[in-house]
């Protein structure tokens, strides 16, 4: 492999999948879709723009099944490092080449997330789930916004 490869390694950083037959308070389990973010450091290496993240998804979700009901948590953590060759991104500023970046590695982490929850979902009670489509440039916005409220 080359030292010039921009390929994005993942690392899985954490996966939990848990089945409830019954919760003590049905009122007190909502459905729930959370997506984390959390930015890690960017740095130029190799001529590459790098830019590391973790990103965490959380389903909290009711399964009816005719007159009984099983509550399942899934949730998936990884850690992504994407590069963007410097060639490709050198006619935007250093902060659009920074959103570029990230927003391509959260796609990419936020893509195999996907594969692993329906994975893990898939040969269980409640059967196959997937979770929606994100922007990851609204999730940048975000991350953005709660930093500045933050400082």
């Amino acid at each position: 492999m080359s030292t010039k490869n921009p390929l994005a390694p993942i690392k899985i950083l954490g996966v939990e999948f848990k089945l409830f037959d019954a919760v003590e308070d049905k009122d007190d389990f909502e459905n729930m879709f959370i997506t984390k973010y959390k930015r890690g450091r960017s740095f130029i290496e190799n001529d590459c723009l790098r830019c590391e993240a973790v990103l965490e998804v959380v389903i909290k979700r009711e399964y009816k099944k005719l007159e009984s009901s099983t509550f399942f948590i899934a949730s998936c953590k990884v850690g992504i490092t994407t590069a963007t060759p410097l060639k490709s991104i050198e006619n935007f500023s250093e902060a659009e080449s920074e959103q570029i970046t990230r927003a391509n590695g959260i796609s990419i982490a936020y893509g195999k997330i996907r594969s692993i929850i329906e994975s893990i979902t898939a040969e269980s009670l409640v059967g196959k789930q997937t979770i929606p489509p994100i922007y990851p440039y609204a999730l940048l916005e975000r991350d953005s916004a709660s930093e500045d409220q933050d400082s």
